[in-house]
C-alpha cells in the first residue's frame, strides 16, 4: 500500500484521476479519507469507455458527548447518560456509483462536553454529508447523553443519547423510576444498505442512591438500560471494505455514568464509545471521550468534573481506479 498526497495523479490515460483528502491505494483500488470539516472529492478524469465508477462510501457523523453528573441540578443525581455514536451511512462496494465532477462534503465534529459541574446534557454531534448535484448522503450526529437528575429532556440523533439517572427524584415520581432515553433519527437513503443508528438506553432514578445513566445508542445496537451492573453503550459497525484488512468499527455509543462502585460505570460500545465514570471513589477514572475518526459517543459522568466529548466523524470513499 502506498500513501500519496492529495494532489492529482499523473496523467495516465488508463487510470482515474482524482484528488481530495488523504489518499491510499491497494491493488487496483484507491481510498480517500476525509477528517473533520469541509472538503471535496474531485474526480477530474475517467478513462474513455467508462461513465461511472462503482464505489463504496462510508459517512460517519460526530458522536454525542456524555451527560453530566448533575450536581448543580436541583434533581441532583450521580449518573449521566452515555453520548450516542454518530449515525452511519454505508454504501457497499459495487453498489454505489460516482461520476466525473466535484463532490462536496462535510465531516461533523463530536458533541461538546457539558459545564464544569455537569449540570447540562452532553452536546449533540454534528451531521456529516457527501453530496453532488444529483446525489446526497447524510449521517445524523449522535445525541448527547442526558444529565443526571434532569427532567427527561433528552437528545435524539443518528443514534439516541443515553437517559439520565437520578438520586433525588422530583415530586410526583415514585421512589424508583426509569428516566427516559433518546431516540435515533437516522433515515434510510438511496443506495445505502440499512439504517445504522439505535436508541439510547433508559436511565434509572432511585431516591437514596444507585441512580445511573443509560448507555448511548450505537450504529447496530441500542444502548443498554441501567441495570444492576452496567449501562453499556451500543456497538457500532465495521465498514464493508477495510483498508489493509484493519477491523475498524464506527459509531459506538458511550457507556452510562453511575453511582457508588465501578459496577455502575458502563463500558463504551465497540466503535469508539467512551467509558462512563462512577462517583464513589476518589481515585475513580474520568469518563472517556469518544474516539475521533470513528464517531464514538462520550461516556456519561458519575464523578464530578469528569465530562467527556464525542468523537469526530469521518468520510471514506473507495473505487477501482485502474484495470477498469
Amino acid at each position: 500500500m502506498s500513501l500519496l498526497s492529495g494532489l492529482p495523479f499523473s496523467a495516465n490515460p488508463n487510470e482515474v484521476h482524482a484528488s481530495g483528502g488523504e489518499i491510499e491505494t491497494s491493488g487496483d483500488y484507491r481510498f480517500h479519507t476525509f477528517n473533520q470539516g469541509s472538503g471535496s472529492l474531485n474526480i477530474s478524469y475517467i478513462p474513455e469507455g467508462t461513465t461511472n465508477l462503482s464505489a463504496s462510501i462510508l459517512v460517519v457523523a460526530g458522536g454525542g458527548a456524555g451527560g453530566g453528573n448533575g450536581l448543580n441540578n436541583p434533581w441532583y443525581g450521580l449518573g449521566g447518560g452515555g453520548g450516542a455514536g454518530g449515525g452511519v451511512v454505508m454504501v457497499p462496494r459495487d453498489s454505489g456509483s460516482i461520476s466525473k465532477g466535484v463532490w462536496q462534503l462535510y465531516v461533523g465534529a463530536g458533541g461538546q462536553e457539558g459545564t464544569e459541574e455537569g449540570a447540562d446534557a452532553g452536546g449533540t454531534g454534528e451531521d456529516s454529508y457527501f453530496v453532488s448535484a444529483s446525489f446526497a448522503l447524510t449521517a445524523k450526529g449522535g445525541g448527547g447523553g442526558g444529565t443526571a437528575g434532569s427532567d427527561g429532556t433528552l437528545n435524539d440523533g443518528g443514534s439516541g443519547g443515553g437517559g439520565n439517572g437520578a438520586n433525588v427524584l422530583p415530586v410526583g415520581y415514585p421512589s424508583a423510576s426509569w428516566m427516559g432515553n433518546g431516540d435515533e433519527i437516522q433515515s434510510v437513503q438511496s443506495g445505502d444498505s440499512a439504517v445504522y443508528g439505535y436508541d439510547g438506553g433508559y436511565g434509572y432514578g432511585y431516591t437514596g442512591g444507585n441512580g445511573a445513566g443509560g448507555g448511548g445508542g450505537g450504529a447496530t445496537e441500542a444502548g443498554a438500560d441501567r441495570t444492576t451492573n452496567n449501562s453499556k453503550g451500543g456497538n457500532g459497525i465495521q465498514w464493508a471494505t477495510i483498508i489493509g484488512g484493519d477491523n475498524i468499527t464506527y459509531g459506538g455509543g458511550g457507556g452510562g455514568g453511575g453511582n457508588i462502585t465501578p459496577t455502575f460505570e458502563g463500558n463504551g460500545g465497540a466503535g469508539g464509545g467512551g467509558k462512563g465514570s462512577y462517583s464513589g471513589a476518589a481515585g475513580a477514572s474520568p469518563s472517556g471521550d469518544g474516539v475521533d475518526g470513528q464517531g464514538g459517543g462520550g461516556g456519561g459522568a458519575g464523578k464530578p468534573n469528569t465530562r467527556s466529548r464525542g468523537g469526530n466523524g469521518v468520510i471514506k470513499v473507495s473505487y477501482k481506479y485502474k484495470n477498469l
